[in-house]
Parts: C-alpha cells; structure tokens; sequence
C-alpha cells in the first residue's frame, strides 16, 4: 500500500457495455457499446437518462467469425467464441491505454467553484 498525499481524491471508473444490433434482416451486424461514468455519481442521479451521468467511451466491433476455415469439428465449435473474446479484450486494452499513465503523477482538477484542487 502506498501513502496518498493529502488532499488527494481517487475517482472511480463505472463501465458498461451492451450488444446493440445494427441490423436487423441483412447480415445481423451487431456491436458492443461501452459506456463510462464515475464511481462517485450517486445511484438515482445514474439512472436517469436525462442527467447524462454515462458517456459513450468506445463501440467495439464484433465478428461472428463465418469465414474462418478450421481444421476439426472442436475448433470450429470452441475457435469462434475464444476469438470473439480476444477481439473485445484487444480493443479494450487499446481504448484503456491513454488511462494506464503513471499513477504517481499527480493531475490537478478544478472543482465545480473553480478551485483547483
């Protein structure tokens, strides 16, 4: 465990995502949206759309993987459902990655009076 300086505060990070289907008769294309908000937005203000408590952070692709040749009857039944999943992990390692910064650093923010803080 580290030691916070004083006055330090930690946010917490929400995230959702949900498959949205972008078609409904040809091809059904679908997606992932992933949705973010901070931890420390009470519940009731969370829930209600018109407090824009949540924003879009990405829409991640996904692919059902039909033109994919396998070698056995196990790959082609298991191989899909691996890829589906390291295809989502990949692109939230890439959407994350401007958040993995040094934590040590320290970000000065401006409260809702203007203070920095």
């Amino acid at each position: 465990q580290y030691m916070l300086p004083n006055g330090t505060t930690i946010l917490g990070i929400v995230l959702a995502s949900d498959e949205m289907h972008l078609t409904n008769f040809l091809g059904d294309k679908c997606m992932h949206a992933v949705y973010m908000t901070l931890g420390n937005i009470s519940n009731s203000m969370r829930r209600k759309v018109q407090q824009y408590a949540w924003m879009l952070l990405a829409k991640i692709p996904t692919s059902m993987f039909s033109k994919t040749v396998f070698l056995t009857k196990t790959e082609a039944d298991h191989m899909p459902g691996i890829l589906q999943h390291q295809l989502f992990h990949c692109c939230m390692q890439i959407v994350f990655e401007p958040m993995q910064t040094d934590w040590r650093v320290i970000h000065t923010a401006i409260d809702p009076d203007g203070n920095t803080c």
